[in-house]
């Protein structure tokens, strides 16, 4: 199972919550495996989605396999966490839907940027 497949049914209500702890425990070790294979797009992608998951499990959206990044800012507008959330989906969408290559220096600032956001909602 890929992680949007497990993040899809999570929230269309089909995963079952004994599965949760081992998924969140899965999903933190996607980033650092995809990064140390030099993947460092798919890695970014994994950040995003697992920002997303810590936004949804705080109450501050709610994470659907239909719904846009446009979407999930919507929701987020007026919230403490827009501004940094909506700086790293924009860095995101360069990326991912942009099609930019990483260098390990640009993926390593990147990555600190999700690391103070996820230590932000903590």
């Amino acid at each position: 199972m890929t992680f949007i497949s497990v993040a899809a049914a999570m929230y269309n209500g089909t995963f079952q919550k004994r599965n949760r702890k081992k998924y969140c425990l899965q999903i933190l070790k996607l980033p650092p495996a995809a990064a140390q294979e030099g993947n460092f797009r798919q890695a970014v992608r994994y950040l995003y989605l697992y920002s997303l998951d810590l936004l949804h499990r705080k109450g501050m959206v709610v994470m659907m396999a239909d719904k846009t990044n446009a979407d999930y800012l919507r929701e987020l507008r007026g919230n403490p966490y827009y501004k940094t959330f909506s700086l790293l989906t924009l860095a995101y969408e360069y990326v991912w839907f942009g099609h930019m290559n990483l260098g390990k220096e640009q993926f390593d600032e990147l990555n600190g940027r999700f690391v103070a956001f996820k230590n932000e909602l903590k």
